[in-house]
């Protein structure tokens, strides 16, 4: 087998495993090619690629074949109604007849064996693809080059349509066979794979959504039964088209288990209890008719107290809104006080240390007023002193006064003597001046000694002493002012959580105002709801016997039918379970039972040819690639 071949085989076997959603493995080998305690099987994979027109018509579809085996088998043969069929080795060929493909043994000794058909066999799905160009249906090649919103809709059919039996059990325990109109069911995954260099605003509902640099992943999955739609929106500029991608897989749609089947099996079984319970229920009917005559008479009573209670309601919801406006003025009047107390104890804090600082420097002064009264009484005695000099300079000047007298009255005409007597008068006169002086010294210094006495004694007893109670008041009350301050501040707290309870009480007695408005028209109007019970309660008594006459034995009836019904709801999930394991190939699923399938369907690109390759015209190069080889790059492979 050549390298190519080889790994060809690899990139088919991985793409298959990987699309498949159960997992076949290949049994480990021993010995001479067989696997210990198990039987020797051949099985298969088949995958069948398909080209679609751009519509979703079918131009070309071929299976690939995978088959292998976990020993030595006495034969290969497999089983397809083909057009043709082509060996994927070098140098093998199978023998066909009827319908049979016969391979020798010895090839799985050496590996698998891959081989392709070509068939024109109906698919299980149908495909139909539109397109438009700003909302006008076109044909996609003509999309190539223009411009505008183009939407994609795609229709998936389903064409496995049949007639199926469900068999299930009924509610009395026998079999129950009803035919049902059944698809096949096939999961269908399909992606498309937008250039977000050629597509912005992408729209696709119901859809999962990859970005990878500037390619977007659209891909939308459904189990179509019968059918299942899909649409998109891109808006693009020189529009060129990406194949788009089908995956169809038998596969059966995820269902919560039902678990009403037995509920209502519970339901039935409780019915009999509902009768034995409607029965007792007729009886007190007719005890409770009775009672609501009581109750009739009682409501009246009740209707003339909540009147009278809803009049005394009225009146205070009146005068509720006068209480809450009083009690705003009055915090009014209290954020004044407050805030004269906050001023006041500010004015406190500021005293206080003044009246400190003058009680200091009264004690100062007192210790300078004893200084002050030792020199006055120095003052005082020098006085003295100096009115006793000056005393002994009077008596001086007297004796030289006599003196110069005598002298002049002997010698009258001398004038010298007479200037020395007029000299001695002024002396005389200045002495007596300064006697004067030194009495107003003594007694000035005796009176300021006094004084400073008298002050000095009314600062240490009563100046000082009434500076320290003072500054004692003040200090108290500054601390006073301020627990004061918040005291207030907590109380006008607690008033504001009055003041909401306040509002609350009011709101609540305007509610209780109207609530009791309507219940007192309700009630007006409740007598003869009563009436109207006392009545009905009168017709259900018989009511009741109707009813287990006729009504339970209709919801019996519907419990069975709702019974079996849940029942062939399971059996037809089951149904659908068995029909996607039945279905295991396409090329002949009635004899290939050892097999599994899966389908690639792939549109082709829609491409804006340039000037070198004009719309209409071929490659060359790729006119000369075989069919095997453009499905291989189509897929790519």
């Amino acid at each position: 087998m050549s390298k190519g071949v080889s790994g060809l085989l690899l990139i088919l076997c991985a793409v298959s495993l990987t699309i498949m959603p159960i997992t076949i493995t290949h049994a480990d080998k021993a010995g001479d090619n067989e696997t210990i305690g198990e039987p020797v099987k051949v099985e298969k994979n088949e995958t069948v690629y398909v080209i679609l027109a751009h519509n979703g018509k079918v131009l070309e579809q071929r299976v690939v074949n995978r088959l292998y085996s976990n020993g030595k088998p006495d034969e290969v043969v497999d089983y397809g109604d083909y057009i043709s069929v082509r060996s994927m080795e070098t140098g093998t060929k199978p023998e066909i007849r009827n319908n049979r493909i016969i391979w020798d043994s010895d090839l799985l000794t050496k590996g698998d064996i891959y081989y392709e058909g070509i068939t024109d066999k109906e698919l299980p799905v149908e495909i139909d693809i539109k397109y438009f160009l700003d909302d006008v249906q076109v044909n996609a090649e003509d999309l190539a080059g223009k411009s505008g919103i183009v939407r994609i809709e795609i229709k998936i059919k389903n064409r496995m349509k049949a007639e199926e039996p469900i068999i299930f059990q009924g509610f009395d325990g026998s079999v129950v066979s009803r035919n049902n109109e059944c698809y096949t069911p096939f999961l269908v995954q399909v992606s498309y794979e937008v250039d977000l260099d050629i597509f912005s605003e992408v729209k696709a509902e119901d859809a999962v959504k990859i970005t990878t640099g500037k390619t977007m992943n659209v891909n939308f999955s459904a189990f179509p039964y019968p059918d299942s739609e899909f649409s998109m929106e891109l808006k693009g500029n020189s529009i060129e088209l990406n194949p788009i991608t089908f995956t169809v897989f038998p596969r059966v749609m995820p269902v919560q288990d039902i678990e009403m089947g037995e509920n209502l099996e519970k339901l039935f079984d409780g019915l009999e209890q509902i009768q034995n319970g409607l029965t007792k229920l007729g009886s007190a009917a007719d005890s409770v008719a009775g009672g609501s005559r009581t109750v009739y008479k009682g409501q009246q009573e009740f209707y003339r107290g909540i009147s009278n209670i809803a009049e005394g309601s009225s009146r205070l919801n009146k005068n509720s809104d006068t209480l809450i406006a009083g009690y705003d003025a009055s915090m009014e009047g209290f954020d004044e006080i407050k805030n004269g107390t906050e001023e006041l104890s500010y004015a406190l804090g500021n005293i206080n240390p003044a009246m400190k600082a003058l009680g200091k420097s009264a004690k100062e002064i007192s210790t300078a007023m004893e200084s002050l009264k030792k020199g006055a009484d120095e003052l005082e005695t020098a006085g003295d002193e100096l009115v006793q000099g000056y005393a002994g300079i009077r008596k001086i000047t007297n004796d030289i006064a006599e003196l110069v007298q005598d002298l002049a009255e002997k010698d009258p005409g001398n004038t010298g003597l007479q200037e020395l007597q007029a000299l001695v008068a002024a002396q005389n006169q200045a002495v007596s001046l300064l006697e004067g002086a030194g009495e107003g010294i003594r007694q000035g210094a005796d009176t300021l000694s006094l004084g400073l006495e008298n002050i000095k004694e009314g600062l240490d007893k009563e100046f000082i002493p009434g500076l320290e109670q003072v500054g004692s008041v003040i200090e108290k009350t500054a601390s006073g002012s301020e627990s004061l301050i918040d005291g207030m501040t907590q109380y006008k707290k607690g008033q504001a959580v009055y003041r909401q309870g306040l509002a609350d009480y009011i709101t609540g007695v305007k509610e209780i105002a109207k609530g009791l408005e309507t219940l007192k028209q309700h009630s007006r109007s409740m007598s003869a709801g009563l009436d109207e019970l006392v009545k009905a309660l009168e017709n259900i008594s018989g009511g009741l016997a109707d009813i287990n006459k006729k009504g339970f034995s209709e919801m019996e009836d519907g419990i069975i039918q709702a019974i079996e019904d849940m029942r062939f709801a399971e059996a037809f999930i089951e149904k659908m379970e068995e029909l996607a394991n039945d279905y295991r190939s396409f090329a002949d699923n009635q004899r290939n039972r050892n097999s599994s399938v899966q389908f690639i369907m792939k549109t082709d690109r829609v491409v804006y040819e340039n000037d070198e390759l004009k719309p209409g015209i071929q490659d060359e190069t790729e006119s000369k690639v075989n069919w095997w080889e453009q499905l291989l790059k189509l897929f790519g492979l």
